[in-house]
């Protein structure tokens, strides 16, 4: 276009405020400098002309002439002519009846926003800003069908459902942890199959990887293309806010952009490419060689919101790295070993709305790969992965790192015992919870064994800190205690489950641990990685069988029971808690709902108490009464030792893999506030004396 129908063209633009396209003209011909003489646009604002800045200052009492060629421009009290009105206001002197806004120099009508409020319209959908619902956004995209426009939907993804709730987008009942996805990696040496214990299960697939069978996944890096897969949808799906925590031990070295997790796409599902639309963790980014959370939904760069921990990721050690996206307070927080590490990122927005965290086109939600098929893959271990559907807050973040990636804490607004988040699996201990966690009962034990340390020599030793001397023999006595390379979630002794493990209570020669003819409770902290079959924590030995197993059972759903036998005989009846269902009969009622099963690699509180007088055997399932049953009363002496890690059928049997800790025996029946409190006091709280 000619320049001289460019500026004609913008002092014709159609804007509200005659006075706004004389001024915008004026300052195209300024911008030009001596170009302008020539043009015919500009021939009107040449430097003597003035337009209305160059009449009459503020004394001035003449009409207000737009754009003129400096008839205007007589000298005035506060101007000079042709000088653009020095001293003169931008205010009009009151002779422009026609003005409607004297006090807005763009603006001439009020228009849609009034005067001193521009007409502005940045999303061109027709509607000014200020009366727009979604202003800079989308006004008519509704993702779910549900009738109401994704800017307006605080659930954009599900059409049941607009307004967040306590556990966002995702169902209430998952309140209060709203622990939606949990990913353990438990599973038989050799899976591909990423079980999913959260309250919405949903299990992932390793690719070109398998399960260690300990509780954890190892990746190799590079360009393996060894990396798990979550399924599509679910991080979307917690709305706008949301927490993602992984437990990992990196590598270290080797490329940088690394993914620790990467949920986002780069285009099309299941394959890698440039992404566009992600929230990623990395390492080590390659800009400033920094642990970096990201998140945008319209490319990397100037797009992405993202913050930089004060260095990389440590590697060879187990990190706990978490990131909060919280759609209220706008912002995205990265969290290493519980701490917050450098700045919140502001989470771009419109003037009312989130950057929409639930509009996330989560098609490929991968841990260890990258949405950018430049970046290497992850190089390192894999111990949990947890997806929340709210934002945590600073404290929860820190009991989850404290209590580490196998046990759920308690809530830390009260200490208290805490949810399960719907997965049936461990509520959490006291020392993953807060620092109002009631103190351990005082309770005096018979013995209490912490088994936290042994000493070697031929047989080992670990210790009884309740006063009595009941110590525990252990065989072999190269039986490890706490965290190693086998066991890096231990919580205390480890076992294999081989055959000549041995862990047993010696009786004394003023009488055994237990009168287990008597009433008696036992309490002990367990986490199996191995479920199948039958597997005793605590039992008694008889010449042939256990006067009592606290188990898990191979049948009724594999659960947690506490079995009491009639006598030391392999044929005597067992009273099973909770009892076994009754055969179906064909037009009865259906089978009662059974007890949940045990999940590997879980911890559990377990309390077995019996009243030996009126036969009342009840059993505790994490602090909570999880079945009782009335049994015959009595019962009969052993030869007074007491099995850790095994029961006693024909010798012993069905052996514990997995570790045990807090081993508490006591004779009598604790009652239901006692054992709350044991749980509420944690794994590794110490003993009560």
């Amino acid at each position: 276009m000619h320049l001289s129908r460019w500026i004609a063209s913008i002092a014709a633009v159609t804007v509200p405020g005659s006075r706004f396209r004389a001024w915008l003209a004026r300052s195209a011909c300024t911008a030009l400098g001596v170009w302008a003489l020539t043009l015919a646009g500009c021939s009107s604002f040449s430097s003597s002309s003035s337009g209305k800045d160059a009449s009459a200052g503020r004394d001035g009492s003449i009409t207000v002439v737009t754009g003129g060629g400096g008839s205007d421009g007589a000298a005035g009290a506060g101007g000079a002519a042709g000088t653009g009105g020095s001293g003169g206001a931008t205010t009009d002197a009151g002779a422009d009846t026609s003005d409607q806004c004297p006090d807005d120099p763009f603006k001439d009508a009020p228009g849609v926003c009034g005067c001193g409020i521009a007409d502005t319209d940045s999303d061109f959908d027709g509607v000014a800003d200020c009366v727009d619902k979604c202003p800079g956004l989308n006004d008519t995209a509704d993702t779910d069908g549900d009738g109401v426009v994704d800017c307006m939907d605080e659930c954009p993804r599900d059409k049941n459902k607009s307004k967040a709730g306590p556990c966002g987008c995702l169902a209430d009942t998952l309140a209060p942890l709203c622990l939606a996805h949990r990913y353990s990696f438990n599973g038989a040496a050799g899976s591909t199959v990423v079980s999913d214990t959260g309250g919405l299960p949903s299990d992932g697939m390793a690719i070109n990887a398998t399960l260690s069978g300990s509780g954890t996944i190892t990746l190799a890096g590079a360009k393996t293309g060894q990396y798990v897969q979550l399924p599509a949808g679910i991080v979307s799906a917690v709305g706008n806010s949301g927490t993602f925590e992984a437990w990992v031990a990196w590598a270290g070295g080797g490329n940088p952009w690394q993914r620790i997790f990467d949920f986002g796409t780069a285009g099309t599902p299941g394959v890698q490419g440039q992404g566009f639309s992600y929230l990623f963790v990395t390492p080590r980014n390659s800009a400033n060689n920094r642990l970096r959370a990201a998140f945008t939904l319209a490319g990397f760069g100037a797009a992405e919101d993202l913050t930089d921990a004060p260095g990389m990721l440590p590697a060879a050690a187990l990190t706990h790295v978490a990131v909060v996206v919280d759609g209220q307070a706008r912002t995205l927080t990265l969290y290493q070993n519980g701490l917050a590490v450098g700045p919140p990122a502001t989470i771009r927005m419109g003037p009312s709305a989130t950057y929409y965290f639930g509009l996330l086109q989560d098609d490929n939600n991968w841990l260890g790969h990258s949405q950018f098929s430049a970046d290497d893959d992850f190089s390192g271990l894999f111990s949990e992965m947890r997806i929340y559907s709210r934002a945590l807050t600073p404290a929860e973040i820190m009991a989850d790192s404290t209590a580490g990636p196998d046990l759920l804490p308690t809530e830390v607004a009260d200490g208290g015992t805490g949810a399960d988040g719907g997965a049936g699996a461990d509520a959490g201990a006291a020392d993953g919870g807060g620092s109002d966690a009631p103190p351990p009962p005082r309770i005096t034990w018979r013995a209490f064994l912490p088994l936290a340390a042994g000493a070697g020599g031929t047989t080992g030793t670990t210790a009884d800190t309740s006063g009595n001397g009941y110590n525990a023999t252990f065989v072999p006595p190269t039986l490890t205690f706490g965290a190693n390379v086998l066991f890096p979630n231990s919580i205390g002794i480890n076992l294999t489950g081989a055959g000549g493990e041995i862990v047993a209570i010696q009786p004394k020669s003023t009488g055994p641990v237990l009168n287990v003819a008597g009433s008696y409770s036992v309490s002990v902290w367990a986490k199996l990685a191995d479920v199948g079959g039958f597997k005793t924590v605590i039992g008694g030995e008889g010449l042939t069988i256990s006067p009592f197993f606290l188990q898990k059972r191979a049948d009724n759903n594999n659960n947690w029971a506490f079995t009491v036998i009639a006598a030391d005989s392999t044929a005597a009846a067992a009273c099973i808690t909770p009892p076994l269902p009754p055969a179906p009969v064909d037009g009865g009622p259906p089978p009662p709902t059974p007890p949940p099963a045990v999940i590997a690699n879980t911890l559990y509180h377990l309390v077995a108490t019996r009243d030996a007088t009126t036969g009342l055997d009840i059993l505790y399932v994490n602090g909570v009464e999880a079945a009782r049953n009335t049994c015959p009363p009595g019962g009969w002496m052993d030869t007074g030792v007491m099995g850790i890690g095994h029961g006693y059928f024909n010798g012993r049997t069905d052996r514990v893999n997995g570790t045990l800790s807090n081993v508490g025996l006591v004779d009598r029946v604790l009652t239901p506030d006692e054992v709350a409190a044991l749980y509420a006091a944690g794994a590794a709280a110490p003993a009560g004396p």
